[in-house]
């Protein structure tokens, strides 16, 4: 089955009554890492849990919500075809979910025992997620389409995600 979106394309194999697979991939990667995020907190991997909250756990807070909140602004931007918001939704696919909660958080350190298996199911689902996002967001990006608004949304999510990475190495490094 395909769908011709707002910008005429049927190129791009759509799931689930019509909702194309890109936007169905990208919110199964948000959910995959959120998921993952979650259980880091639970387990004590932001610092223990009390009363007070640390700084530092308050930026890694703040940059988790400031991804999740971006995502969901340029998903919405590119079902009304701006490109640039498209591109930001390959680079939260591919960098957050695929490389940071998937790959990275696999290959850099075991996850602490307290976390088995769940920790380990996020990492996965993250990195796989991710990767099916990103293809199909790239698939999408091959297509011809008026380049949309503005590159404010693909320069935006990189800095997110780099404020992400400092609050992630601090916590890290303490």
């Amino acid at each position: 089955m395909t769908h011709n979106g707002p910008s005429g394309d049927d190129s791009v194999a759509d799931v689930n009554d019509g909702i194309p697979a890109w936007i169905t991939w990208s919110a199964l990667a948000l959910v995959a890492t959120f998921a993952h995020t979650l259980i880091d907190v639970h387990i004590g991997l932001w610092g223990e849990s009390s009363d007070e909250m640390q700084l530092i756990q308050a930026a890694n807070a703040l940059s988790q919500a400031a991804v999740y909140g971006w995502w969901v602004v340029v998903v919405g931007l590119a079902v009304a075809g701006d490109r640039w918001a498209l591109r930001s939704a390959f680079l939260l696919a591919a960098v957050n979910a695929a490389l940071f909660h998937g790959l990275v958080a696999i290959t850099v350190a075991p996850p602490p025992s307290s976390g088995f298996p769940f920790q380990d199911i996020a990492h996965v689902a993250s990195l796989a997620t991710g990767v099916v996002a990103a293809l199909f967001i790239w698939r999408r990006l091959r297509t011809r389409q008026p380049a949309g608004r503005s590159y404010v949304f693909g320069v935006t999510a990189a800095v997110i995600l780099v404020a992400q990475v400092m609050s992630g190495l601090t916590v890290a490094l303490t």
